[in-house]
């Protein structure tokens, strides 16, 4: 496969909507007609990753944190991550980047972790992110509704949540003058026609929306089809940055606390209040993964006891803490690591349901940023 159909599948299955508008997710790297037949996956770009995928025979790397994120004014072999990127072209190296719309989708980043604390009735913290859908309406007769309904399913359209092939129709009749020159499929040249025609209707996300055009044209009987496209405003509560939800039952903070050792390792773990009981109750608790500054105060006004989150800025933890918000900072790294198996799993799978011969493996080459200083 070239890496201009890997590119595109990994759009559809990580859709570059979910991000944020300052993010920069996508292909950064790669010449399109290039063929891909192994791919690396990191949490960061760095000079040790990108000598592991020049020893490892890779063609793709595929990473959480994205290596460019502003123009570069000047490209340089002394300074990161000008000196990677050059390395990168060198060896014939491509980059996709998966950042805050692997974090904001549906069983993504945060999802793995409220799965993983045992969380119910699971929502986004922010919902305001979303995929731009449309709603397709298609005027069809009765005697091809089937056959245009399962074109447009099999194209992408109709995907609800969990259930797919979701359409409406509604029965009614159609009027139309063939002019000179045309070949109605039904009705006669120069005749006013009125013909019982079912108005089909389905919902489509952008990236799928021309694709699907094209096979209800191709199934559709008619020399010139009807149809509408209205762009939608549609959200899903479930997609969005961070996510908030409910304990089975309530804890105390002491017990919530083992909890949380138990997910991210003892050491990696600051609690942003100091005079606050061991007894306090904990219910509703809201995760953000890498930096959740951002989103104290909106978790704090859903009714969130405690965020977990990658990284807090001071101010904002003494904010926090004085407004009655307890703030779980584990580490940015911590709370991103699974990223790597996450993308790997999706990946794979989803090149197993197309046949598609290409290996994925993950990186031995990152430990994160930080390590303990010891002067000894």
């Amino acid at each position: 496969m070239d890496l201009k159909q890997v590119s595109s599948l990994m759009d559809q299955t990580f859709p570059p909507d979910y991000a944020l508008e300052w993010d920069k997710v996508g292909l950064q790297i790669g010449d399109l007609t290039s063929e891909v037949h192994r791919i690396l996956v990191a949490l960061d770009v760095t000079s040790p990753v990108v000598q592991e995928a020049f020893k490892k025979d890779i063609n793709l790397i595929v990473a959480h944190h994205p290596l460019i994120f502003s123009p570069l004014s000047r490209i340089l072999s002394s300074s990161y991550p000008e000196k990677v990127v050059i390395r990168m072209i060198k060896e014939g190296l491509a980059l996709y980047v998966l950042h805050t719309n692997l974090d904001a989708m549906p069983a993504g980043l945060n999802d793995f972790w409220a799965e993983r604390m045992g969380l119910k009735r699971v929502e986004a913290i922010d919902p305001e992110i979303r995929q731009r859908f449309y709603k397709i309406a298609v005027f069809v007769p009765e005697t091809h509704v089937e056959k245009v309904r399962s074109a447009l399913g099999q194209a992408g359209a109709g995907k609800i949540g969990n259930y797919a092939q979701c359409s409406f129709r509604t029965r009614g009749i159609g009027t139309f003058l063939p002019l000179q020159g045309a070949t109605p499929y039904l009705g006669q040249v120069g005749k006013v026609n009125e013909e019982e025609e079912f108005r089909l209707e389905v919902l489509v996300d952008e990236m799928h929306l021309q694709e699907t055009l094209s096979s209800m044209l191709e199934a559709h009987p008619y020399e010139e089809v009807a149809y509408d496209v209205y762009p939608l405003a549609n959200k899903s509560p479930k997609a969005g940055i961070g996510r908030i939800g409910e304990l089975e039952s309530p804890r105390s903070l002491k017990d919530f606390l083992q909890l949380a050792t138990q997910l991210f390792g003892p050491k990696n773990l600051r609690l942003n209040c100091t005079d606050v009981g061991m007894d306090r109750s904990i219910k509703r608790v809201g995760i953000v993964t890498g930096g959740g500054s951002s989103l104290i105060q909106v978790a704090l006004n859903r009714g969130a006891d405690v965020l977990i989150t990658g990284e807090v800025k001071h101010h904002d933890a003494l904010w926090a803490s004085e407004n009655g918000l307890l703030i779980v900072e584990v580490d940015h790294h911590i709370t991103e690591g699974p990223a790597v198996w996450l993308i790997k799993e999706k990946v794979e799978r989803v090149f197993a349901e197309r046949g598609w011969p290409i290996e994925v493996v993950a990186t031995d080459a990152e430990s994160g940023p930080w390590s303990l200083a010891d002067a000894e």
